[in-house]
């Protein structure tokens, strides 16, 4: 500030030079106490430039996680797709475990009636093998009295022929007798 023209204004407006020259002092002190120097100006460049490379990098870094949050809103629409495409795969599953449940339960029927036919045919062959048994001894038993019958028949029958050859051969002899008495 230039205070000898601040005083020579005072002056000229009517005020006292010792007291224009004070008024000028305390002005320039007042004046000078309040205004910033070229190395505050300075100092308050550097800061400021410091704050605002701070600020820009920190601008940048949203700007990078914003993109980075518009990829990971992009894959997340991506992965609610392929979610998407998991519940219904994973609906399909259901379905065709539900179609397989009702196929096995039709083949455990299947096979109870199956395990039920061949328990039946068991039973079956098993009262025609005891009929077949009852009906191989009411055999054995009527060929066993074919058996005693043809003995006794037999014995019969030899018997008989004994008897008959014993006439026979009694006849024979008498014949023979005859004949030697008709020789002699």
């Amino acid at each position: 500030m230039d205070t000898l023209a601040y005083a020579k204004r005072l002056r000229e407006a009517g005020i006292p030079q010792q007291q224009a020259e004070a008024h000028a002092e305390a002005a320039r002190e007042f004046m000078t106490a309040e205004l910033a120097t070229k190395s505050d100006i300075l100092a308050a460049k550097t800061e400021l430039l410091a704050v605002l490379k701070q600020e820009i990098a920190n601008v940048k870094q949203d700007v990078a996680s914003a993109q980075e949050v518009a990829t990971l809103k992009l894959d997340v629409g991506g992965l609610k797709q392929a979610v998407a495409r998991l519940e219904q795969d994973v609906a399909d599953l259901k379905q065709d475990v539900a179609g397989l449940k009702q196929g096995l339960a039709r083949v455990e029927q299947d096979v109870a009636s199956l395990k039920q036919d061949v328990l039946e045919f068991k039973q079956d062959v098993k009262r025609e093998f005891a009929s077949v048994r009852q009906d191989i001894a009411g055999v054995t038993r009527e060929i066993a009295a074919v058996e005693q019958r043809s003995r006794l028949a037999l014995e019969n029958l030899s018997l008989r022929l004994t008897v008959r050859l014993g006439i026979l051969l009694a006849a024979g002899i008498a014949a023979l007798g005859v004949i030697v008495r008709l020789g002699h």
